[in-house]
């Protein structure tokens, strides 16, 4: 116990280094925050700290292999509207998407990993469109991105359940993107112009276990890596790189999981988790602040032995949800 924390001692100051900067530096942000689960979207996206199985390949390298086998699939939509978009993209039959008379958009993400033992690997999607359409012009975008990821995590200290441990991921990428901005031609049909890009990139993840009761996590997202873009790179597409860090309490008397964590650009998470019925049963919420906006998440959970159904929704203003459903084997 003792060797642990002193070797977690120089880690301090770095990490609050971090949270420093992490309230300074820039970030590329999407349209929507990139909350991949439904386990993670009901606390907010706070869940850099809390993760234990394989969608740590996501959220966290270091969290890889905490559970000796597990399997996790998610999908994240804004409604109907972000499922028929994606499978438009997918077909990519742009014309479709861009007829919305008044505009729209849409996002949907789709998360697919596992693991065993200290190994893990993931396929993760994200789409999004944006489109405008005026009584003589449309403007648009339409764009997927796919990552095929694979990594691994060790303990480097431990003793009992006090420990620390590291982990990266490597991810191949791919995007497709199309855009319009266009007069609107008497066919209804506008000229789209499409881009591709490909590249790689790795990410690098730590967790401390500071006691039974705190854990202690911090990544950093597309630190080393590129994307060349076929015809030039679309403005505000440049990956810099993300740094989060959070923490997550378990008190006994709750019976959950309390977390928090700040990333690029000030972005703030927190989120609360609380079992029932000999953890076969949870409800969460959430609230992530970023530029000014506060996004609330509410979700809840059922386990029966190692299968578990999640799902959660994310509203600025409960008048509309953004919705997610997440299925997990975990052992």
């Amino acid at each position: 116990m003792k060797r642990v924390v002193r070797a977690a001692l120089p880690l301090v100051p770095v990490l609050t280094v971090l949270l420093a900067v992490l309230s300074m530096a820039p970030a590329a942000h999407a349209a929507h925050p990139a909350v991949m689960g439904a386990r993670a979207m009901g606390m907010g996206g706070a869940f850099t700290a809390v993760v234990d199985d394989a969608s740590a390949v996501y959220w966290n390298p270091a969290a890889i292999g905490l559970r000796p086998l597990s399997v996790d699939a998610s999908i994240a939509s804004s409604g109907i509207a972000g499922l028929d978009a994606l499978q438009k993209l997918m077909e990519e039959d742009m014309a479709d998407l861009i007829e919305w008379e008044g505009g729209a958009s849409a996002s949907v993400g789709l998360l697919v990993a596992g693991n065993v033992g200290f190994i893990g690997a993931g396929y993760i999607v994200s789409g999004d469109v944006a489109v405008e359409s005026k009584e003589s012009t449309i403007e648009g975008y339409a764009q997927v991105r796919s990552d095929i990821a694979v990594g691994a995590a060790m303990d480097v200290q431990r003793s009992g359940p006090v420990g620390i441990r590291f982990g990266a991921v490597v991810r191949s990428i791919t995007v497709q993107r199309a855009e319009v901005q266009d007069d609107k031609p008497p066919s209804g049909d506008p000229k789209a112009k499409e881009r591709q890009a490909s590249g790689y990139a790795v990410d690098a993840g730590v967790l401390i276990r500071a006691t039974d009761m705190v854990t202690v996590g911090a990544t950093a997202r597309n630190l080393l890596g590129s994307l060349t873009w076929q015809g030039g790179a679309p403005a505000g597409q440049a990956a810099g790189v993300e740094f989060r860090a959070g923490v997550a309490v378990e008190p006994p008397f709750l019976g959950g999981v309390l977390a928090a964590e700040i990333a690029s650009g000030g972005e703030i998470r927190y989120g609360v988790e609380k079992r029932f019925l000999f953890n076969g049963w949870a409800l969460r919420t959430g609230q992530i602040h970023r530029d000014g906006k506060t996004l609330t998440t509410l979700g809840t959970g059922f386990a029966l032995g190692p299968v578990a159904i999640d799902v959660a929704g994310i509203t600025s203003d409960f008048k509309g949800f953004d919705v997610a459903l997440e299925a997990s084997l975990r052992f």
